[in-house]
């Protein structure tokens, strides 16, 4: 998207509509370039735009906001997610074309995207806090001054991590009485979504949902989502019960030769045993086997089960950060893991 920005261009002359799910290739190009500017690589795909999209309960016509110049081009984006329970927290992105900063474009989408997020207040248990957050690579100097000058602060960091195969990985070394298997996607989606919400109850940003909604999110994605590959699901069982998970995909949208570990956890009472290590080298062996030359995740650098230096034991190192910005919408009691 090669474009020339003129200074005389008023935020008047430009037009600002809602997203339209046939916006997907010139959104995604606008994130990629962002990106790219940023941490040199493209991080995104048009296929998981249109899944977050058209997701059960998200309305994309009353949830985004795109502002095009008067030629015709996208120059700024953003999208407020408001529908995960217990709708405390909302999730806002926003992005603006590097050569259209200076006229009020950013401005214009965070002004609407604060009052789009305050018409979720009512949905939100009385008494509770309700706040905005919004995810920005640490060097994203331009929207880390954006958000703040609304008001948000850091308040949280992220790391992203990987680990290159120069050799076949290490062999995991299971705990006594466990085994490390794929899941059954036909009878153990269920469980293994209450398993995640019991493994996850005390991790940053946590609030209780209930394991329905869930299924229902978890379903769409896996009847959406080319990538969902199920023999890289694993499961760790103890006898009738899962102890703990690692869902796997075998390649991003950034590099098709990383796997990469979307989520691992594992309950409190099978931790310090060694499973989480177990649970990790497993998906990295089986990543190896399946032709990855490296594997990735991503991390909260503060996570209190110390998932950072399991990571780093493991042999993964930090690539980038990613840091969490948050504002209060409605003061009260905060009943995330925050």
């Amino acid at each position: 998207m090669s474009q020339t920005f003129r200074k005389n261009q008023r935020l008047d002359d430009f037009l600002i509509r809602p997203a339209k799910l046939e916006d997907a290739e010139s959104v995604n190009e606008l994130l990629n370039l962002c990106s790219m500017e940023v941490v040199g690589k493209k991080l995104f795909s048009v296929n998981d735009l249109l899944i977050s999209w058209q997701a059960p309960d998200f309305q994309l016509g009353t949830s985004s906001r795109l502002v095009l110049s008067p030629e015709g081009h996208l120059v700024g984006f953003c999208l407020i997610n408001d529908t995960i329970e217990p709708y405390v927290r909302i999730n806002l992105r926003v992005q603006v074309h590097p050569d259209f900063r200076d006229n009020g474009v950013g401005e214009s989408l965070l002004q609407w995207g604060e009052h789009r997020a305050k018409q979720a207040l009512s949905r939100a248990p009385s008494g509770a806090q309700v706040f905005i957050t919004v995810g920005l690579f640490q060097n994203d100097l331009y929207h880390q001054q954006l958000v703040e000058k609304f008001g948000l602060q850091a308040v949280r960091h992220f790391f992203h991590m990987e680990i290159e195969f120069d050799r076949p990985p290490e062999r995991p070394e299971i705990p006594k009485g466990i085994v490390i298997r794929p899941y059954d996607e036909q009878t153990e989606l269920e469980p293994l979504a209450i398993v995640f919400l019991d493994s996850f109850q005390d991790h940053y940003g946590f609030a209780n949902r209930t394991a329905e909604k869930m299924l229902k999110n978890v379903r769409y994605e896996i009847a959406n989502d080319p990538k969902y590959t199920p023999e890289m699901w694993f499961v760790a069982v103890d006898g009738d019960q899962i102890a703990g998970f690692s869902i796997c995909v075998p390649k991003t949208p950034e590099d098709p030769g990383m796997g990469y570990v979307n989520v691992l956890g594992v309950r409190r009472p099978w931790r310090k045993r060694g499973l989480g290590m177990a649970l990790l080298r497993h998906s990295f062996v089986e990543f190896y086997k399946n032709g990855c030359k490296r594997a990735g995740l991503d991390v909260d650098s503060s996570s209190l089960t110390g998932a950072t230096r399991l990571y780093e034991k493991g042999g993964m190192h930090i690539v980038r950060q990613m840091d969490m910005y948050k504002k209060v919408l409605r003061e009260g009691k905060d009943i995330t893991n925050a």
